[in-house]
């Protein structure tokens, strides 16, 4: 892997990682006006309703 992009990757995790995303937010209901699902809920519905047909 390229230097530049080996040090792009190290900052994009630094920052995901470093603290700031640890604590729950209320973005969701603020955005949605209902609480977050937990995904594989959505998922097992959405297999349920054919979402992905052959």
């Amino acid at each position: 892997m390229p230097g530049e992009e080996a040090a792009f990757l190290v900052e994009v995790f630094a920052t995901l990682f470093d603290g700031r995303n640890a604590r729950v937010e209320d973005g969701v209901r603020r955005v949605l006006g209902r609480g977050p699902r937990d995904f594989s809920d959505v998922v097992r519905e959405a297999a349920a309703d054919r979402a992905w047909k052959e």
